[in-house]
């Protein structure tokens, strides 16, 4: 009963302590998730518009939104009163974990014989690809 009753006390000493910052690192997160859904929105319809036929603007568009969550999420924890030395040399280490994944996974993802565009033959059947 003491145990539970320390752990209250010091929650609750927590929350006096930081509960402001963590009501405002809250709402930095949640609106700055909306905003980011928002931006991502738009800026794919204005790329498709721009580019319409480019492989590319899915892939640019994935890029600027992990971005934007990237700069939301550490604007928030630098909000709650992480040290900006640390929060950056965590996005660099998670930077660095994911092109080398991208790098050494990169030859056992399959590729398809086939792109958008060629005429194939399979069996007695001969037409174009309009779809993968």
């Amino acid at each position: 009963m003491e145990n539970e009753l320390s752990r209250l006390a010091r929650l609750q000493e927590a929350l006096t302590q930081d509960g402001q910052a963590m009501v405002i690192a809250l709402v930095i997160l949640i609106i700055g998730l909306f905003a980011a859904r928002w931006i991502d929105k738009g800026f794919r319809a204005a790329l498709r518009r721009l580019f319409p036929t480019s492989p590319w603007v899915k892939t640019v568009c994935n890029i600027v939104y992990i971005a934007i969550v990237a700069i939301v999420v550490t604007a928030a924890a630098l909000e709650f009163g992480a040290k900006p030395i640390n929060m950056i040399r965590l996005l660099t280490i998670i930077t660095l974990v994911a092109a080398g994944l991208m790098i050494f996974l990169r030859p056992f993802i399959p590729s398809l014989p086939f792109k958008v565009g060629q005429t194939i033959k399979a069996g007695d059947l001969l037409g174009k690809v309009e779809a993968i």
